[in-house]
């Protein structure tokens, strides 16, 4: 049985929430050196530029090694990295900062910091990745809220 509903704010207990999606990269040798890593911060990019058809109202964006590094970029001219090395009992560290609107003025920071990264770690030396701990920490970054995780790994 389908119910048209037709007057929203009978049938709801909060105010619809914007879709987030939460994209972890792995910035370890073997991606950054087969060029996963490369092609995954241009695919990231292309989605930013589409901001008309982009279906998600706010992203979050996680990079991990042998650590997990959180994207914060509400300090407005450059972004920050936080970094949690604890993989035994991983944890968000920013609860406010972690998802941001692409519309924004974050938006543009994320296309430039998109830019930069594959520098930052082209001469990276950890071999580790911790992908299981930070499919962890993102289950705990949409408790609450939902959305969607984008966990790009190379193997």
């Amino acid at each position: 049985v389908d119910y048209d509903v037709t007057h929203l704010p009978d049938y709801c207990t909060r105010k619809p929430q914007p879709a987030r999606l939460l994209v972890m990269l792995e910035i370890s040798r073997a991606a950054v050196q087969s060029g996963a890593f490369l092609a995954q911060c241009r695919l990231l990019a292309g989605l930013l530029q589409q901001q008309d058809s982009l279906p998600y109202g706010r992203i979050g964006l996680v990079l991990f090694d042998r650590a997990m590094h959180f994207v914060d970029l509400r300090g407005g001219l450059e972004p920050q990295l936080l970094t949690v090395s604890d993989l035994s009992e991983p944890f968000v560290p920013l609860h406010d900062g972690l998802f941001w609107d692409p519309r924004s003025a974050a938006g543009p920071l994320a296309l430039q910091l998109l830019e930069r990264l594959p520098g930052l770690y082209a001469e990276t030396r950890q071999v580790d990745s911790c992908l299981g701990a930070a499919l962890l920490v993102a289950k705990e970054a949409l408790r609450g809220s939902g959305g969607r995780v984008l966990a790009c790994c190379a193997m």
